[in-house]
């Protein structure tokens, strides 16, 4: 890839970020249940507005690209909610029982854990800054992503991998 993005047509730069573009997109289309012609169209928008905006020398263009992209879906989003659309209104109501579920103490719930889940779910209930940060570089926040900062962070710490996996296997049977 040339340095300067300017000498890159627009097509062969778009290839390169279209599935990345596509995975911030397909997020706000679960999300919010917008419609798919306007997360497109907004998604690509952004894509245009990072190519013709982006400056070498501040940063990579995959940066630049998710951050005009999450911008841009995030206006229309804001639309929405504004034009009264509410596109978070979109529940069904069959998922939830007539009644009230039981309360939930999370108290009882870590006491029934190992030692390791339990430093392992208060890593997930009081955020350290270390995973915030690991967060913050993978970009998505989605459950594959808090596993690979919870991983890393413990790995840093000295934990093997076999006692992540079984740890985070212990907590997930657990919920």
């Amino acid at each position: 890839m040339a340095t300067k993005r300017s000498l890159v047509p627009v097509t062969d730069t778009f290839q390169e970020v279209e599935k990345f573009i596509q995975s911030i997109s397909n997020g706000f289309l679960e999300a919010y249940n917008l419609d798919y012609d306007e997360v497109k169209s907004a998604a690509y928008l952004g894509f245009m507005q990072a190519y013709k905006s982006y400056v070498h020398k501040k940063g990579e263009f995959t940066t630049w690209v998710g951050h005009k992209v999450k911008r841009r879906l995030l206006d229309l989003l804001n639309k929405h909610i504004k034009d009264g659309k509410r596109p978070l209104a979109q529940i069904d109501l069959r998922l939830y029982p007539e009644k009230d579920p039981p309360d939930f103490d999370v108290n009882d719930w870590l006491d029934g854990l190992s030692k390791d889940a339990r430093i392992v779910a208060k890593l997930v209930l009081k955020v350290p800054i270390d995973i915030r940060v690991l967060m913050t570089q993978l970009g998505e926040d989605s459950p594959g992503n808090w596993r690979q900062a919870i991983r890393e962070f413990l790995d840093e710490r000295g934990w093997a991998k076999k006692r992540v996996t079984r740890t985070l296997i212990e907590i997930k049977e657990a919920l």
